[in-house]
This record gives C-alpha cells, sequence and structure tokens, in this order.
C-alpha cells in the first residue's frame, strides 16, 4: 500500500489545537513556537465557542469554527459534553477537515497549553520511517508534595492520560 507520509520539505507543516475562547492565549503560544521551528507552518485553531465578538484577524492563524466542521449532531453534543469534553470530542472531525485541506500531508495534533521549543525531531524520524501515527504520552515525574497524589496517579511516574500529542495522515486513495 502506498503512503503519503511524510510530506516533502516543501510543504508546510500542518498543525492544529482544539480550544476554547479562554485558552486563545496558550494557543498563540503554541502557534510561535511551532512557528519559530518550522517556517512554512499551517496552523490552525478549532475553536468550541462563538466568533462573536472576536478578531479573527488578529491572530496569526486560521480559526476553524466548530459549526462549520461538518459536525453531525452538534446541537446535542453541544448539550450532553461539557465545554472541556467538548473540545476532545471535536478533534476527529478537525483532522478530517485539514485532510480535505492538506491533501497527503501529516497533520499534528497538539493540547495549546504545550510550549514548542525546538524541532520535533521524533516525530519526524518516525514518521519518515513510514508510520501512519505517531501517539506521544506525556509523562510528569511526581513532585514533593502529597498534595499531587491522586489514587489515579499513585506511582514515581504519573501518565497523564490524554490526546497530545498526535501526528497522522491519510493514506492515498482513502
Amino acid at each position: 500500500m502506498k503512503y503519503c507520509c511524510p510530506a516533502t520539505q516543501a510543504s508546510p507543516f500542518v498543525a492544529f489545537t482544539v480550544c476554547s475562547r479562554n485558552f486563545l492565549a496558550q494557543a498563540q503560544v503554541l502557534h510561535d513556537g511551532l512557528k519559530r521551528n518550522y517556517r512554512a507552518l499551517a496552523f490552525y485553531v478549532a475553536l468550541c465557542d462563538d466568533l462573536a465578538g472576536l478578531d479573527e484577524a488578529a491572530f496569526p492563524f486560521e480559526i476553524l469554527p466548530i459549526r462549520e466542521l461538518g459536525i453531525p449532531s452538534l446541537e446535542e453534543m453541544s448539550h450532553r459534553y461539557n465545554i472541556t469534553e467538548l473540545n476532545t470530542a471535536i478533534k476527529p472531525f478537525v483532522f478530517l477537515e485539514l485532510f480535505d485541506r492538506h491533501p497527503g500531508a501529516v497533520v499534528a495534533y497538539f493540547d495549546p497549553d504545550i510550549y514548542v521549543t525546538s524541532r520535533l525531531e521524533e516525530l519526524e524520524e518516525a514518521l519518515g520511517l513510514g508510520a501512519d501515527c505517531v501517539l506521544t504520552r506525556i509523562f510528569a515525574n511526581r513532585p514533593s508534595s502529597p498534595r499531587w497524589m491522586t489514587p489515579r496517579c499513585s506511582s514515581m511516574a504519573c501518565t497523564i492520560s490524554d490526546f497530545a500529542p498526535c501526528a497522522t495522515c491519510r493514506r492515498c486513495g482513502a
């Protein structure tokens, strides 16, 4: 089977995050860190809030309004999920939108509060070796404060279960 990954050096690094309006500053920092390391960057923010009163032109990235992602039963989802769950639930729809906009490109998702300080060489290497999808688990060392300990995170290192970061591509012809 033919793979489209990775994109060529001339292709932009396609990345996105999903957030609510209160996290747009964090999304800006994520964008800025990626832009410092990837000159050819196509960065998007899928916004789970209403755009009313928001100056989209003030941001150096494109904002994808949730209502324009073609999500079936969006109204039902909006009533069923809290805002955090809704931010999580729309990620597959954003991937599909960006696969359509950037055929054959790798699309990477990052939580909006990630600060990128260098090129993502391990990600690039895995995709360059033919990986269809790269999932990165985030680990945090347990601080000395016992207040941090919870029944869910009671080992020396706690895996923070989240869907971040992730990079994948659509197979050619899919």
